[in-house]
């Protein structure tokens, strides 16, 4: 009782703050929310909006809005006189610098699920910095900012697709190129009248080859000329890439020499035993055979670290073993990096031999590039378990050896310490007997600047540019990208955790409705696929489906919850249902909401757990949204098979395949066997043609049997939606939709008039419906 009346307390307090201090402002909404000014890719793994050049002079910094009056993304890279900056967080003036130089890029609508600019990088001698933009053909552009003329250099041609590259100077440079679609096999299949068994799915078969993803790259490179493409001297063909070597392009410090990924043409059977998952019901273990390096879709492919010379096209491998990430460890998301002088490098995700086929972890790993270098275990990695994580787990995020040495390396890591997620940073040092110790585990400055520039921000923080200078520890604004958030009234957003009835701990933050009335009973919406406390997100989550902050602000306590740790198990949808109806047991019993008016929201994976809450939940949802993911159904599993990687996903979540004796698990387990069950309004939403197959069954079964339902299409490719327009109809037709079945409500928009009318059609037929239907 002590910490519910702690609660109530914090809640009166809340209250009163709302009614004195809030006043007639208003709620924010979609619109403001797409308005919002946001610093670098909101999604991206330890990507940084704030880059220091290598002499420390000058910071560039990213930022990126939208706007519904010409649809597009708008994304500025603003520059800023480091030594400006220090003078000012110093105490010179009261007005911070205005940036020396700021490029404005709009040329496109969307960012393909990040922001327009991406992947920033200094060149080597701080003359300038590399970016990818989508230009206005919709392809991703290598461009080339001169910082002494002030202008932008595009250093590949607009009709070509960039998907990742690394840059030391303005002719050295690496970067892949998306294959066309198709090109792959139109020499073999040009002739043939009929192809059979050719496709890998059955997407592969229906559709043409334009319309299918494609994520198979080609190398160019540019040493010291004219970019070309890479040919590979053992095959006579250009050098192929895929995601995870995208992921992994570290160019040499004399742009030479390139560390990669690369898909190994056949998995020897030796690596199935002596490279195993972190566990052993992992879905994906490694399978030996051949991999089909003409595929256009290689994503699961299982590669290995190599070094290309790029002169001369000789392909090096430098591990003999698998990278870490596709022998299932996801405990590194760091690319490769070079000493200073060139002859060392680290491998952040490999395997050491240790003279045995024991089960040993990968490690970050350290060798001489020379032919008589060996690798040296570092640091181990932590396993990622079916049930949450390894003791000490840390994500890497990013490795370097400091400036000028080969014995001492800078790690930065995410770690994950229960329920909470916390930024880390490690030195290590190599001693006199060769073995790396921990030296620090706190970064080390390499700069005699004391100014530290970065974004500050939280879950109930905005973000603001701010300068501080660490050695007197005084902090300045910079820049506040966002004033209008003002004149808008937030909804009070806080950490909120529990546990359910089987002991497993819960965290989630809870946002409570604008002019919050203590001892009032609120609707519900939960939310679901994570959260990032160290990021202010309005929407609570993705934006192609989540509506936190316009909810509260339509009076509605939004609940943004961590996912049950455990994942590729049959326990992980019953584990989060059970963390939604321990949600609400809890709320409702702190008096906070009406467990009665309670709604749910799924995105991509958490589909399949919103559909098995809707059919085996002791809750009874009044309303669900899901959009673009895995719903578990008997069709999605077969078109996909083919797709290792998404077909085992799918199976491991049943724990069986969906013939013979698996079919019995599967009627039991997949929600789409149980959809009799369901009777609660359901939005199902997809993303063009092939997501709206992929999301087809459902609908279609809930339409079959009376249920109220109702399907949209969603004009756009993307699965994290950027574009303006396509979030204002996702995020805006979820707040309709939820204030329409949980308060009642109709926007008197006369735009909105056919959305009603669907929906009072749907309800009366609801309600017409006899139990036995």
């Amino acid at each position: 009782m002590k910490g519910l009346s702690s609660i109530l307390c914090v809640l009166a307090l809340i209250s009163w703050n709302n009614s004195h201090l809030l006043g007639q402002r208003r709620g924010l909404n979609v619109r403001d929310d797409i308005d919002l000014v946001t610093f670098g890719d909101l999604y991206g793994e330890g990507a940084s909006p704030v880059l220091v050049s290598p002499d420390d002079e000058f910071v560039v910094i990213q930022s990126e809005y939208g706007s519904l009056d010409d649809d597009r993304l708008h994304d500025e890279l603003r520059v800023y006189d480091m030594s400006q900056l220090g003078d000012y967080v110093d105490g010179a003036g009261d007005r911070a610098p205005l940036p020396i130089w700021t490029i404005h890029e709009a040329t496109y609508k969307d960012g393909g699920e990040s922001t327009l600019v991406q992947h920033i990088r200094w060149l080597s001698d701080s003359s300038g910095f590399a970016y990818l933009l989508k230009n206005s053909s919709g392809h991703m552009e290598l461009r080339i900012a001169e910082l002494s003329s002030r202008s932008v250099v595009a250093l590949t041609p607009s009709e070509q697709d960039v998907t990742a590259y690394d840059i030391r100077s303005p002719d050295h440079y690496a970067f892949t190129v998306t294959s066309e679609a198709g090109d792959v096999h139109r020499d073999s299949d040009a002739e043939a009248e009929t192809v059979l068994g050719a496709s890998d799915t059955l997407y592969d078969a229906v559709f043409s080859p334009q319309m299918m993803p494609v994520d198979r790259s080609e190398l160019w490179a540019a040493v010291g000329g004219k970019a070309s493409p890479i040919f590979d001297t053992a095959t006579g063909r250009v050098v192929a890439v895929y995601p995870e070597g995208r992921d992994n392009l570290t160019l040499s410090p004399d742009g030479r020499t390139l560390l990669i990924a690369l898909p190994v043409p056949e998995i020897p059977r030796a690596w199935e035993t002596r490279y195993l998952p972190p566990y052993r019901e992992f879905p994906t273990p490694i399978v030996s055979g051949e991999q089909n390096l003409l595929s256009n879709r290689g994503y699961s492919f299982v590669s290995e670290y190599a070094a290309i010379d790029l002169k001369r096209g000789i392909v090096t491998l430098l591990t003999d073993g698998p990278t870490a990430l596709r022998a299932g460890w996801w405990a590194n998301f760091a690319p490769p990096a070079w000493s200073s002088d060139g002859q060392w490098i680290i491998l952040p995700g490999a395997f050491v031999p240790n003279g045995s086929n024991d089960d040993t972890p990968p490690c970050v790993a350290v060798r001489e590039l020379s032919a008589k270098g060996s690798l040296q275990c570092v640091v181990p990695l932590k396993r990622n378990l079916s049930h949450g994580f390894e003791p000490e787990y840390k994500r890497i995020l990013s490795v370097k050896f400091e400036p000028g040495r080969n014995d001492r390396i800078d790690i930065s890591y995410l770690a994950f310490e229960g329920t909470a997620a916390r930024d880390g940073f490690m030195t290590y040092q190599k001693d006199a007997t060769g073995n790396w110790r921990v030296e620090s585990d706190a970064p080390i400055p390499h700069s005699a600047s004391s100014l530290r520039i970065e974004v500050k921000m939280g879950f109930d923080e905005p973000p603001t540019l701010v300068g501080e200078d660490t050695k007197t520890g005084i902090t300045k604004v910079i820049w506040d990208p966002n004033p209008q958030l003002r004149d808008i009234a937030l909804g009070k957003v806080s950490p909120y955790r529990w546990n359910d009835e089987t002991g497993r701990a819960w965290s989630a933050l809870l946002y409570t409705p604008i002019n919050y009335v203590v001892g009032k009973r609120y609707p519900l919406v939960i939310q679901n696929h994570g959260f990032d406390e160290r990021r202010f997100s309005p929407s609570g989550g993705f934006p192609s489906a989540f509506v936190a902050q316009e909810l509260a602000g339509a009076g509605i306590m939004v609940l943004q919850m961590r996912d049950c740790a455990g994942r590729g198990t049959p326990q992980e949808l019953p584990c989060n249902v059970m963390g939604y109806e321990s949600a609400v047991a809890q709320l409702s019993h702190s008096g906070l909401v009406d467990p009665q008016n309670v709604g749910i929201i799924g995105f991509s994976r958490t589909v399949s757990y919103v559909l098995a809450a809707l059919s085996t939940s002791t809750l009874h949802f009044k309303a669900a949204s899901v959009y673009d993911g895995i719903n578990l159904g008997y069709f999605q599993q077969v078109a996909n098979m083919g797709a290792t990687a998404w077909e085992d996903q799918i199976s491991s979540m049943i724990g069986a395949l969906p013939y013979g004796p698996g079919l019995y698990d599967w009627i039991a387990r997949s929600p789409e066997f149980n959809l009799d069950k369901v009777t609660t309004p359901t939005r199902i939403v997809a993303r063009g043609a092939l997501g709206s197959i992929a999301m087809w069954e459902p609908y279609a079964l809930l339409r079959e049997m009376g249920r109220p339902v109702e399907f949209l299409q969603l004009q756009t490719n993307e699965h994290v939606i950027t574009d303006p327009a396509i979030r204002l109809a996702a995020q805006g037709g979820n707040v309709d939709w939820f204030r329409y079945w949980l308060q009642g409500y109709e926007d008197p928009d006369p735009t909105k008039a056919e959305e009603y009318r669907r929906w009072r059609d749907i309800r009366k037929a609801s309600a017409n419906r006899t139990p036995s239907q």
